[in-house]
């Protein structure tokens, strides 16, 4: 086994990629612009932070620098969040297994060792982790910590931010802290100023014939809407074949106009009866010249997923035929308009006023990427929070922590096992150790006093960034969910684990 061979071709080149991260990591973290070439053959730039973003740019050919990315998109799709943590704490658990190397120690023997502190890594932190009891500082405090996390905060006030995301959290969780992220959906728009952004009691959608495409003379804006909410075409019946008419004169041509006219105003007396004015659809309409006549607003082609959420904030329920609709299946809202965004012009339908609504729209108004991307993780944040009921101290003290107990551990064991498990021990240190860098602290000032306040003290002590001290971050509100951390410490060791088993990369010809 050439050991020279395997750092070379597999430790390396995730190494490299590991340090890619690691500037971009924790509040004061740098970003990273994104050039890419869209399919008009347009150069497209962007600013970002978002871990999943960043490796999606990434262009390696390396095999084993692949199934690094392949983690830390498992990450994203997982919890959304925590995507540089993963690949941070693999370049660490890889750069201590080559010390282990250097000393001598076989790589079975460092599979066998990481193994046994990653078991007893994933107890401990189930141990440690804190039970959530619906205080809702904790909840504003995960937010928080998310959105400084990712870049947004901390150098500004967007407490406004929190207070938003918070609202629209309470909003639409039950009285069992169950929450469906789907329940939120996050509207940005490149318009106004951020300031203004805020929670609309309903939902704003996107339907892709917007109000440009209707009738002149359909309602801009109703109040007090009943709603019908379709998901089948509203249009004259036309058979499903080729065919020819033979229209002998001019009657048998007001008979069939006559015939055309009587199933369309059959549809409309329906939506009369039932007092309907409004009618969203989520299939092709092309009749809207009648719901202009009849001063009903009209919305086609919206998406099922918003068809589903404003039928969530309006109480009604989605039709599949026009003839089964009764007064139950209606939703009701205060408000309904088609608004015009400059400076493209383009218009969005805002069904607003909804009473208790189930589904909420938050609207991003002036955002950048990076806050866009940082309002969406800090809804995420709060659903993991309510789901697991579990958090734990942010800053880096949760690693620290898990260090410290894993290294008494490692005394307990004998022989070069005892050795690996303080290397893997070691290896969690690379969050704290980064977030000192980023924050422009020297690591070998703040280790001593982590060390110190660890030892005399059972708080969760970590690094805030943003105030460039160490602080208890349980009681300064710098805290994480716990499923979260459990993820990326799964995914990070799990990763690591696969790798040490890789000696060779073979190439098919």
């Amino acid at each position: 086994m050439d050991k020279s061979k395997i750092k070379n071709d597999i430790y390396y080149p995730v190494l490299f990629l590991a340090s890619i991260f690691e500037n971009s990591f924790g509040p004061t973290g740098f970003c990273k612009i994104l050039s890419e070439i869209d399919k008009n053959g347009m150069q497209k730039i962007s600013v970002t932070k978002k871990g999943e973003k960043i490796v999606e740019n990434i262009k390696l050919g390396n095999d084993v620098v692949k199934l690094l990315k392949g983690a830390i998109k498992s990450q994203a799709h997982v919890c959304g969040d925590g995507t540089k943590s993963v690949a941070i704490l693999i370049g660490h658990f890889l750069m201590k297994a080559m010390e282990l190397i250097d000393m001598g120690v076989s790589l079975p023997k460092i599979y066998n060792g990481y193994k046994l502190g990653y078991k007893r890594l994933l107890n401990l932190a189930s141990k440690l982790a804190f039970q959530y009891s619906n205080d809702k500082n904790i909840l504003r405090n995960v937010i928080r910590s998310t959105m400084l996390g990712d870049g947004v905060g901390a150098y500004g006030n967007h407490e406004f931010l929190v207070d938003i995301v918070y609202e629209a959290i309470e909003k639409v969780r039950s009285d069992s802290d169950k929450f469906d992220i789907e329940n939120v959906d996050v509207k940005t728009y490149r318009v106004s100023h951020i300031s203004e952004s805020r929670v609309i009691d309903g939902i704003v959608t996107e339907p892709a014939y917007d109000f440009r495409n209707l009738h002149p003379e359909i309602p801009k804006r109703v109040e007090n809407a009943k709603i019908a909410l379709l998901n089948c075409p509203i249009e004259v019946d036309l058979p499903r074949m080729k065919y020819v008419v033979k229209i002998g004169g001019k009657n048998e041509l007001r008979s069939l106009y006559e015939y055309e006219e009587k199933r369309i105003s059959e549809i409309i007396e329906k939506f009369k009866s039932l007092r309907v004015n409004a009618v969203l659809c989520g299939r092709r309409v092309n009749v809207d010249y009648y719901f202009a006549k009849e001063g009903i607003l009209l919305a086609r082609n919206i998406p099922l997923s918003d068809l589903k959420r404003i039928a969530n904030a309006t109480g009604g329920k989605i039709v599949n035929s026009i003839k089964d609709i009764r007064e139950g299946d209606l939703g009701y809202a205060r408000k309904i308009e088609w608004k015009k965004f400059l400076p493209n012009g383009e218009w969005r339908l805002f069904v607003e006023g909804c009473q208790n609504p189930k589904s909420v729209s938050i609207l991003v108004m002036g955002s950048s990427v990076i806050e866009e991307d940082a309002v969406k993780s800090m809804v995420r944040s709060g659903a993991s929070l309510l789901e697991c009921g579990k958090f734990v101290g942010g800053g880096g003290s949760t690693e620290f922590k898990l260090a410290m107990y894993l290294k008494k551990y490692a005394l307990s064991m004998r022989g070069r096992e005892s050795i690996v498990i303080e290397k893997f021990s070691e290896s969690l240190l690379g969050i704290p150790i980064v977030l000192a860098k980023n924050a422009g602290m020297k690591w070998m000032d703040v280790y001593p006093q982590l060390l110190k306040k660890h030892t005399e003290d059972d708080g969760w002590f970590g690094i805030d960034s943003v105030n460039r001290c160490i602080v208890d971050t349980a009681k300064e509100g710098i805290i994480e969910p716990y499923e979260i951390k459990k993820s990326i410490l799964s995914i990070a060791c799990e990763t690591a684990l696969s790798l040490l088993r890789i000696d060779d990369i073979l190439l098919k010809r």
